[in-house]
């Protein structure tokens, strides 16, 4: 059990992109600090009704600049900024609230398929005393059916310092019309790209970015029984508080030990191979969990919540 008890940290990896000016600034800029997040944060002020997440300035900056940056009417902006005098200057690295509008925010239940939209996750963290059927349906207008089935939720009830995922931003994917651009390539900082849900027949290639098998051995690998393979939806579930580990592996009770094991996150899009080492203690955790990852899988496939939906590629018992 000792193994299950460790957390793994991905490293990060450098991209970048500059433009220059064929379109508006505002669209440009706004468009490439959306694009680079792997997700946002989104919190809520009841006394303006208003959505918001946070922004670092990078450069001297003020309210006016921003507000055409992320395409805000700037009375708005300065709404959520109270503290911020008009026509005040900003120091690099000041924290700015940046409002957005709830019919900004995509919220069908996933975002498998689509491939002309770039899609950033929207997450909002649960306060003492708040209820779902507040934060789904006075904060985020959306059916409560709908941010339960998101989020694996088998009840109404919710934790303090509960992650929801709310929706996705969605950003339109260049078009060709981006072609005319002038492109500089400059270090900017980046998680790990989404990867597609969908497996296909044979999947012996690997992306660059996906974790190989090479802390723990197994007997049996996807690559050379793919056909006695299955696949499934299923809840999984990782301990959030222990230490630091590199071990990679899952306990589970359908899968046979000592194969190889491919999970997908649906909503980070990350893909993961990892070594079953054996079935799931009895009594230990709650019956509708299909899957226990240990910290360094859970990290790998991007996962906020001690518990979530992920697809699961297996070879049966």
């Amino acid at each position: 059990m000792q193994l299950i008890n460790s957390v793994f940290s991905m490293s990060a990896r450098w991209f970048a992109i500059v433009v220059s000016l064929v379109i508006s600034t505002s669209v440009s800029v706004g468009q490439a600090y959306f694009t680079n997040q792997s997700l946002l944060d989104v919190a809520y002020d009841p006394v303006r009704d208003a959505l918001y997440f946070q922004y670092v300035t990078n450069q001297e900056d003020n309210i006016y600049r921003l507000s055409k940056v992320f395409n805000q009417p700037v009375e708005s902006v300065y709404a959520v900024n109270p503290t911020v005098k008009h026509g005040q200057k900003l120091p690099v690295l000041t924290t700015v609230n940046i409002p957005i509008d709830r019919s900004q925010i995509y919220t069908g239940k996933d975002v498998r398929g689509n491939k002309d939209f770039h899609f950033v996750p929207i997450y909002y963290t649960v306060k003492p005393r708040e209820t779902l059927f507040r934060i789904a349906k006075v904060y985020f207008s959306q059916a409560i059916e709908d941010m339960k089935y998101r989020n694996v939720l088998t009840s109404n009830s919710l934790d303090t310092g509960q992650k929801l995922l709310v929706g996705w931003l969605k950003i339109p994917i260049s078009s060709k019309k981006a072609e005319s651009k002038k492109i500089t390539e400059v270090p900017v900082k980046k998680e790990p790209q989404a990867i597609k849900t969908e497996v296909k027949p044979s999947i012996a290639t690997k992306t660059p970015d996906q974790p190989k098998i090479n802390d723990l051995d197994v007997t049996i690998s996807i690559d050379s029984m793919i056909e006695d393979y299955k696949t499934m939806r299923g809840i999984a579930y990782w301990d959030k508080s222990n230490a630091d580990s590199k071990m990679r592996f899952v306990m589970s009770n359908m899968a046979r030990v000592n194969s190889e094991i491919e999970l997908t996150n649906p909503v980070t899009r990350r893909k993961v191979r990892a070594k079953v080492v054996g079935p799931i203690p009895a009594g230990t955790y709650k019956e509708d969990v299909s899957i226990l990852l240990s910290p360094r899988v859970a990290k790998s496939l991007g996962a906020l919540d001690a518990r979530f939906m992920v697809e699961i590629k297996y070879l049966p018992n």
